[in-house]
């Protein structure tokens, strides 16, 4: 994708989405379109940690509670190293082109979400939220590069 290009998508964008990328920033914006290695656990999760962050920040600037709602379970979730073991096997899995069952959760996934104030089911739609969105990033970068 060329810049004009570019400039010619972001004129047709809501005018509060510019309020959006002033808040998160380029340097933030380009970090997190630059996927992670899906092997590398760490870097994975300080993935996800700067998309918690960000969902965080941009959540604060909005009248609605339902993005207040999924930034504060990401939070919690990325805190909980059980929890974060769970999404991690999952992300890892769908990112390198396996077939993901979303659904089934174990008695210990299920205590240890509860025990930081998370519904399970609340878990297995953020899984499934993150995993498009590392798909769209991923069709967003084949499409610059074509």
């Amino acid at each position: 994708m060329r810049i004009l290009d570019l400039i010619r998508a972001f004129r047709d964008l809501p005018s509060g989405l510019f309020d959006v990328i002033r808040t998160i920033g380029w340097d933030r914006i380009s970090a997190l379109i630059d996927l992670p290695d899906f092997e590398n656990e760490l870097e994975v999760r300080k993935w996800f940690q700067l998309a918690a962050d960000v969902g965080e920040e941009v959540a604060a600037t909005t009248d609605t509670k339902v993005d207040d709602f999924v930034a504060e379970v990401a939070q919690k979730s990325l805190e909980s190293d059980i929890v974060w073991a769970f999404i991690y096997g999952l992300i890892s899995k769908a990112a390198n082109g396996e077939e993901v069952e979303i659904g089934a959760m174990d008695a210990e996934l299920c205590a240890a979400a509860e025990s930081v104030g998370i519904d399970p089911i609340t878990i297995i739609a953020m899984i499934s939220a993150a995993i498009q969105l590392i798909k769209l990033i991923r069709e967003f970068r084949r499409g610059r590069k074509s």
